[in-house]
C-alpha cells in the first residue's frame, strides 16, 4: 500500500476504532501526515512574516488540520494496537512521560499473523 493509498485510507476510516490496521497502512498514513504537517507549518510560518492578519490565517489553516486529523489519527493507533493484540486503551501509555516510547514499539511491532479478538489479520 502507498503511502498517499494508506493515508487516505485512514481519513476515510477516522470513526472507525474497531479492526486491524497493518504496519504499512498506519506508517504510510503517518508519513505523509507528518509530511503535510512540516508544509503546513513552514508555510504557515512564511507567511506570517508578511503581516500579522496572514500568520493568523496560517496558524487557522494548521489548527484546523491538527484538529480534522486528530480522530482519524486516534482510531488508526487504536487499529494498530488491536492489529498487535493490544486493546485500544493502550493508546493512554503514550501519555507518560519516557514509559510512553513503549507505544512506539508495539506500534513498529509486526501484528498477529493468526485472527484475534479484532478481526482477521489486516492486508496492506
Amino acid at each position: 500500500m502507498s503511502p498517499a493509498a494508506a493515508y487516505l485510507r485512514v481519513l476515510s476510516a477516522f470513526a472507525d476504532f474497531d479492526g486491524r490496521a497493518s504496519r504499512a497502512e498506519f506508517w504510510g498514513f503517518v508519513l505523509v501526515h507528518l509530511g503535510v504537517t512540516v508544509v503546513l507549518a513552514v508555510a504557515s510560518a512564511v507567511v506570517g512574516t508578511v503581516t500579522e492578519a496572514a500568520w493568523v490565517a496560517g496558524s487557522a489553516v494548521f489548527a484546523l488540520y491538527a484538529v480534522g486529523t486528530f480522530f482519524p489519527a486516534l482510531s488508526a493507533v487504536a487499529r494498530r494496537l488491536h492489529d498487535t493484540g493490544r486493546s485500544s486503551l493502550f493508546v493512554l501509555v503514550g501519555l507518560l512521560p519516557v514509559i510512553g516510547l513503549v507505544l512506539v514499539y508495539w506500534l513498529a511491532r509486526p501484528g498477529d499473523p493468526a485472527p484475534n479478538a479484532w478481526g482477521q489479520p489486516a492486508d496492506g
